[in-house]
């Protein structure tokens, strides 16, 4: 992995439940040294990748990402092109509805809608990469995905997230093969 990948790998560490990351979080989470880190965390800043917080000092998301978001969906738009669609799909199915990108072997989630018609809360963050392997999205994606994708993902290392994540790819090719076979994914507490 290359130094600018390093350095952006490291932005994918935030989320809504970790928006802040401290220089030795940064540390723990990358698994690098610390003068690697601060190096990356600096030159980050100074492109305005990240800022840090005054007081805190811990590093957050900075300006140059609100921007290229922008750029992004003036160009290439993208979710105000899936907001009626995401919107319409929950609204008609009375569940939480929601469209994502891939990402490598991950899923980007770019919008989702929940008509909060039951009792129940599904707890939902756009800000989260979703495994291909243990989620319903992601196993829909392989049902419908290149052949290459599919033996890319059942091929590598899977990273068991709860005790119900599937993991042994001879369990997954069924499930995968249903999804295809209906049109419906469904996985139980497996993410």
């Amino acid at each position: 992995m290359g130094t600018i990948s390093k350095a952006l790998e490291m932005l994918n560490c935030f989320s809504r439940k970790r928006p802040e990351i401290g220089l030795s979080e940064f540390v723990r989470l990358t698994g690098r040294d610390k003068a690697t880190v601060h190096r990356h965390l600096v030159e980050l800043e100074q492109n305005g990748f990240l800022e840090q917080h005054p007081v805190t000092r811990a590093y957050r998301l900075g300006p140059a990402i609100l921007r290229l978001t922008g750029v992004r969906e003036a160009t290439n738009p993208v979710r105000s092109i899936l907001r009626p669609v995401v919107t319409g799909l929950a609204q008609e199915t009375g569940e939480l509805a929601h469209a994502s990108l891939l990402q490598g072997q991950m899923l980007s989630p770019v919008f989702h809608f929940d008509p909060q018609m039951h009792g129940i809360k599904v707890n939902f963050d756009e800000a989260e990469l979703l495994p291909l392997h243990a989620t319903s999205s992601g196993l829909a994606v392989l049902a419908f995905a290149e052949e290459r994708l599919r033996k890319e993902v059942l091929a590598a290392n899977l990273d068991a997230f709860t005790p119900n994540t599937i993991v042994d790819p001879e369990k997954l090719t069924p499930l995968i093969a249903s999804a295809r076979r209906t049109g419906l994914s469904h996985l139980d507490r497996t993410y």
